[in-house]
């Protein structure tokens, strides 16, 4: 996998154990199913709830054969202004192009790689950083209560949170889904979904 998907949510997948106490087998398993996985296509969709106002956003990352391209769509808040209405909400969107050397943000240069949300995530999941967890009866799907500090340690990030839920599936031995939910102090419901495709490599002629 290029070293420059590490800039994107859930492709820098560490799945290696730290060797630290007892070594959970069941975990280790899980975990190593998904050590090889590639995804070619990563799509993340966001939900912020707050009584019946909500915000939705969608994030999508393409591999290319020598960076990746990202899209992002997302709604917020409107600013304040005479002329706005209560709840009004406001869309923005972009692409964002590596090819190995330089960015583009909307096919214009950047000196260095665009601030957006959800685009510099990482995802290390370890048995250290999981901790206790519950392991659905078909092997495939990992359930999580974390901490705040846990979701820092796995996904590189802070939230405004004490705890959270998180949820990492399988399809086979590959990473399916990873999803995280969390109520913020002020009452916001926060769901980050990431879905995970894998385009076939196509057979090379003998």
């Amino acid at each position: 996998m290029k070293k420059i998907i590490c800039l994107i949510l859930a492709l820098a997948c560490c799945f290696a154990l730290f060797a630290c106490g007892k070594t959970d087998e069941t975990l280790e398993a899980f975990l190593a199913s998904g050590n090889a996985s590639e995804p070619t296509d990563i799509t993340t969709l966001t939900t912020h709830t707050r009584g019946d106002v909500y915000y939705n956003g969608t994030y999508e990352t393409v591999i290319t054969e020598n960076g990746f391209v990202f899209t992002y769509e997302y709604e917020e808040k409107a600013p304040v202004t005479a002329d706005s209405t209560t709840g009004s909400v406001i869309t923005k969107s972009g692409e964002i192009v590596y090819d190995g050397q330089k960015y583009l943000l909307n096919g214009e240069p950047t000196t260095a790689a665009p601030e957006v949300a959800y685009m510099s995530l990482t995802l290390n999941l370890t048995a250290e950083t999981i901790g206790e967890y519950r392991l659905s009866r078909d092997g495939n799907t990992i359930t999580a209560e974390i901490s705040a500090d846990q979701v820092k340690a796995i996904f590189g990030t802070e939230i405004s949170a004490t705890t959270a839920t998180l949820t990492v599936k399988l399809a086979g031995n590959r990473l399916s889904r990873v999803n995280l939910a969390y109520t913020t102090t002020d009452g916001t419901e926060v769901l980050v979904e990431t879905s995970y495709t894998y385009t076939p490599t196509p057979a090379t002629a003998e």
